[in-house]
């Protein structure tokens, strides 16, 4: 006969399959054995948390849970499991670290609160249920009876109390609050492996904790707030776990006024453990107010950081325009341009599938949404596409450059078309460039329709930038097409000639017409013959009397491209011609016909300049440059107006490097121009100087100059100048001049290093670039030749000295490197082992170069500073001494050297001994090691 099946009530939430009598009497054997079997496999986890919760009901309740009903504890019965439990959690927590059985009988724990949560979050549901029932069955009820207005309140005040959700005590909730209270003390535990495995547990757990009581809640808070600055890197990565899971919180700290989101973030930040930011960055909300610390983070010092910080919260951005403009550079400059290729791909992938996607896979899309036109994005975005191209080559075959996509360029469009071509031409794919590239007669006619339409946009007083920037990137793609048609050639040839007459033509369109121009050009002398062809042109029409009328009032706007001082004298013109416009005066005109010649000059200026950057035959290969220098540059150069004066200046020094005697002839001119000429000019003159001198070399100009050290003043006084841009070009100019051994000469070289340790109280752009020029300088220049090392060596306790008193009268406000690093660095520079080897062979080697090994000059430091070591008082800068003494490579110190080192160490020991004891000894132990060395040396001798 079939069993019957026993009906159960269905009040009946949770029972024990055992009785209490039966689960007392086994459970520390089921417990362990529950304990033992969680060591083996991840797969049973659920299933022991389901036993272990039958193990628990049994012990700690009288009777079965009932659904809206308070649980029926047997306090005596929980407490014995809840011992015994502990007593399983004590042998977890005195584990090794990194201990896999361990870790997963953290992993079971964890389990099993969040199983008996869900238990809890049951029982509340079906209580909420079972009242809804209720509710609905005194609602009918209430329907069928006659009630007055007053009984209609009561009713709806009792529904109103009946929301609520009654809560109840419950042995999960009690469990929970006594483990993580049991846990508490083991967080100051003076074992390490204690602290961890108990805020590990606290980690793994707190999410499945539920709602905790508001005091055990603050307790919680203040030991996971002493956790994340623990001393041990192990414990901060896991209390920082438990925090990200509680950073919702925005209850602001007592102690020190931050939330748990400001401390995370200030661990991002500052915390030395890799793991321990590493953790945070993969945690932590990705919000308004975090992303610039996100995006602060791949700077990170860490490459696996820096890998995350793009997987992880800058891929989980629902779009990428929450983002500023300055922060989406950021992060395409830092990314692309990482020095570890996995960041670099991290980087591209997120572009790639994430950025792109949230554009719906659309190219131009995703231009506009990065705001690719702006100038600082534009060579980033140039950089991404073709990287972007690099990997996904089929993304061609969906985008078709036809002629109508040619006549409806946008600004994102055309940068795509001229980034794809640049790709394609540069990877030698032909068959795709062909498709790609539109024919030349074709490209001069788009050309000239978008440059009408820039030109009408302006004389509406439209913006014109659209239009700007797409004949910047028409003209890029001009420099990539085929001119072998001799008729697309002669077009654009009349074309471009036609726009360079233009006085719409700005500074960044000119520089890409004279580079296609130089393109079509059959050889130099025809580029430099049609460009000065050009120039005279603009100088015909600017002394023609017949000048029609639109042309005069277009003539205004030619103003923009002189520049600053030009638009003064113009705004001063104009005013006062407003002051007196009923009565123009004679004088009102000469202005103005002045100030139109000094356009006019400054157009031909701007042009002939970058005609000079595209020449590089000799100037007397190509006599047609004589007359422009003669009639247009010289008279510049002499002009009163800074502006011609600055322009001429440059043409000159361009005209000087395709000229040695024209270079030799006006070196002074460029000496007296930095000497007395204001900034802007003393800047070009600075970069000029420092290319003739490159070029040509010292020696070939100090013949022409009034003294032979003017060179040397010159660049004395671009280093000790107060603009900081001056001392970041005349440090550029020395550091190659002196890496190509161009010019040579110590006291220079001296105040370089004064430069590079200088003490500086804010760090611009400029800074920073003295700084890393210098920072690569140094030890290139060093570890190049014997020569430069002793260069060195001969101003380094110089230098070492003055540094230490700059640091000894510091303000408050300003930082330095400690005299004791510039000293490690000052001996690791003087290191003989790490000159460049010699790839000469020995036997051409003459007699000086087989003796010049370098080893003499540390010996040679090492008794100077040991004299001064022996007259000064104790301080830092005998303390420093005494460090660079010992930093420097001695053991092949010369016995002559060592013999004079010995006898100033013993004379410093008797006269003026070293008060530091360590010192003394590391000191004195010089004198011991030579006499090994050289001990064997002595019976030959």
């Amino acid at each position: 006969m079939p069993r019957k099946k026993i009906q159960q009530d269905p009040n009946i939430l949770e029972k024990s399959s055992m009785t209490k009598e039966a689960a007392l009497s086994s459970m520390k054997q089921t417990v362990t054995e529950i304990f033992v079997d969680s060591q083996k496999s991840d797969a049973m986890l659920r299933s022991l948390a389901i036993h272990l919760r039958d193990v628990q009901l049994g012990c700690s309740l009288n009777s079965p849970r009932m659904i809206g009903q308070p649980e029926d504890i047997d306090f005596e019965g929980e407490a014995t499991f809840i011992k015994y439990m502990f007593n399983m959690v004590n042998v977890v927590i005195k584990a090794k670290r990194k201990d896999p059985v361990a870790d997963r009988v953290q992993r079971f724990i964890a389990g099993f609160l969040q199983y008996i949560q869900t238990k809890d979050e049951e029982a509340k549901e079906k209580a909420k249920e079972k009242r809804q029932s209720d509710k609905t069955v005194d609602a009918m009820d209430h329907d069928h009876s006659e009630e007055n207005d007053s009984n209609d309140q009561s009713s709806i005040a009792d529904n109103e109390e009946d929301d609520g959700v009654e809560e109840y005590e419950t042995i999960s909730s009690r469990f929970v609050e006594s483990l993580i209270r049991h846990l508490f003390r083991g967080f100051s535990d003076s074992k390490v492996s204690v602290r961890i495995r108990c805020y590990q547990i606290i980690a793994l757990c707190i999410s499945s904790m539920g709602e905790l009581d508001e005091d055990l809640y603050q307790d919680l808070k203040r030991n996971l707030f002493d956790g994340h600055i623990d001393k041990e890197a192990s414990v901060r990565a896991q209390a920082a776990t438990a925090l990200c899971r509680l950073q919702t919180d925005t209850e602001v700290n007592r102690a020190d006024g931050q939330t748990i989101s400001q401390k995370l973030l200030w661990s991002m930040r500052y915390d030395p453990n890799a793991e321990v930011r590493r953790i945070i960055l993969y945690n932590i909300d990705v919000t308004r107010q975090t992303l610039p610390y996100i995006v602060e983070s791949i700077r990170d010092p860490d490459n696996i950081n820096r890998r995350v910080v793009y997987l992880k919260p800058l891929s989980d951005i629902s779009d990428f325009r929450l983002l500023n403009f300055d922060e989406r550079n950021e992060i395409l400059k830092w990314g692309l341009n990482d020095r570890n290729e996995q960041v670099r791909n991290s980087a591209l992938k997120m572009f790639s599938e994430k950025w792109l996607t949230q554009a719906g896979n659309n190219l131009i899309e995703f231009l506009e949404r990065l705001e690719a036109i702006k100038a600082p994005a534009t060579s980033l975005v140039d950089k991404l596409l073709k990287a972007f191209f690099k990997q996904r080559i089929e993304v061609f075959n969906e985008i078709d450059f036809d002629e109508e996509f040619w006549s409806n360029l946008s600004p994102e469009s055309s940068l795509l078309a001229k980034i794809a071509i640049e790709f394609l031409q540069s990877n030698n794919l032909d068959d795709q460039l062909d498709a790609t590239l539109p024919e030349v007669t074709h490209h001069v006619f788009n050309l000239e329709n978008y440059f009408n339409l820039y030109r009408i946009s302006i004389e509406k007083g439209d913006s014109a930038k659209t239009y700007e920037f797409i004949l910047s990137q028409l003209l890029e793609i001009s420099l990539c097409l085929d001119y072998a048609d001799e008729v697309g050639r002669r077009n654009m040839h009349e074309l471009l000639r036609s726009i360079l007459k233009m006085h719409e033509l700005v500074d960044d369109h000119l520089e890409r017409v004279l580079k296609v121009f130089r393109i079509i050009s059959i050889d130099e002398r025809d580029f430099t013959r049609s460009i000065i062809e050009v120039i005279s042109d603009i100088q015909e029409e600017a002394i023609d009397p017949f000048v029609d009328l639109e042309e005069k009032s277009n003539k205004p706007k030619r103003i923009k491209l002189a520049g600053e001082s030009l638009m003064e004298k113009r705004q001063s013109s104009s005013q006062d011609s407003q002051q007196d416009s009923q009565q123009p005066a004679p004088e009102d005109e000469e202005g103005n016909a002045e100030l139109d010649n000094l356009v006019v000059q400054f157009r031909c200026l701007s042009i002939c300049k970058r005609m000079l950057e595209n020449s590089y035959e000799p100037l007397s290969d190509n006599s047609n440059l004589y007359g422009l220098l003669n009639d247009l540059i010289v008279p510049a150069v002499q002009s009163s107006d800074s502006l011609l004066r600055q322009e001429g200046l440059h043409c000159l020094g361009l005209c000087c490097m395709l000229d040695k005697r024209l270079a030799q002839h006006n070196a002074d001119l460029f000496i007296t121009c930095i000497k007395l000429g204001h900034e802007d000019l003393v800047k070009i003159a600075i970069r000029v100087l420092g290319d003739i001198l490159l070029m040509y070399g010292a020696e070939s100009m100090q013949d022409m100059l009034s003294s032979p050290d003017d060179i040397r003043q010159v660049f004395e006084f671009g280093l000790d100048h107060d603009n900081t841009e001056i001392q970041s070009l005349t440090t550029q100019a020395l550091c190659k001049l002196m890496l190509f051994n161009r010019y040579d000469e110590e006291e220079l070289l001296r105040l370089m290093v004064l430069l590079y340790f200088f003490p500086r109280t804010v760090m611009n752009e400029s800074g920073n670039t003295i700084h890393q020029c210098l920072a690569y300088f140094f030890p290139a220049y060093c570890y190049s030749a014997v020569k430069h090392q002793k260069e060195l060596a001969a101003i380094a306790v110089p230098a070492l000295e003055e540094l230490c008193n700059i640091f000894a009268d510091l303000e408050k406000d300003e930082t330095m490197t400690h005299p004791k690093q510039i000293s490690d660095m000052l001996a690791d520079w003087c290191d003989p082992r790490k000159l460049v080897q010699k790839t000469k062979p020995t036997s051409i080697m003459d007699d000086e170069e087989k003796q010049e090994d370098g080893f003499d000059t540390p010996g040679e430091l090492a008794i100077k500073v040991l004299q001064i070591i022996l007259g000064e008082d104790e301080g830092l800068k005998r303390r420093t001494m005494c460090h660079f003494v010992l930093k420097l490579y001695l053991d092949k110190t010369e016995p002559q050297q060592m013999t004079e080192i010995q006898g100033l160490l013993k004379q410093i020991n008797e006269e003026n001994p070293i008060k530091l004891l360590p010192t003394r000894k590391a000191m004195m132990k010089i004198c011991e090691i030579k006499a090994d060395v050289d001990s064997p040396a002595s019976p030959s001798s």
